[in-house]
């Protein structure tokens, strides 16, 4: 009876190290794909101060968008830390998950083992019932004869 409160335990923190994993891997692919986001950005107008300065733009213009450049490059160095720190609790998270999967599954074992023994107990006591039942019919059969 234990084992199968345990089964149920490990059953509840399985599905919970599940939900934390899954919504934190949801967590780090928005983040992921507000870096990329980001990282496009910053080419767009990295591109676009390029052939402004292939095509004449006055300087202040110029100095204006690689300071707006500068900016979004830090944005993308502040967010490429927060995506690696997410990056690292969901690996924390993903070997909890395997963790409790683990312990579920070696409790399921101890249940499934102590099935069989109660089974193969079973079968013994009704073994001995059968061979006794056996051996008072030949009795009582040796006794009618006499």
């Amino acid at each position: 009876m234990a084992l199968q409160v345990m089964g149920k335990l490990a059953e509840r923190q399985v599905e919970e190290a599940q939900r934390r994993w899954a919504l934190l891997a949801k967590e780090c692919a928005a983040a992921r794909r507000k870096l990329n986001l980001l990282h496009q950005y910053g080419e767009t107008y990295r591109l676009q101060l390029e052939s402004g300065g292939r095509q004449g733009v006055a300087a202040s213009q110029a100095a204006a968008v690689a300071a707006f450049i500068r900016r979004v490059a830090e944005v993308v160095a502040r967010e490429e830390v927060q995506v690696r720190q997410l990056e690292g609790a969901c690996e924390r998270e993903w070997a909890d998950l395997v963790a409790a999967r683990r312990n579920q599954r070696m409790i399921e074992i101890l249940v499934e083992r102590q099935m069989l023994r109660e089974a193969e107990e079973t079968l013994r006591r009704s073994q001995i019932e059968i061979d006794d039942l056996i051996s008072r019919a030949g009795f009582f059969r040796r006794e009618f004869r006499a």
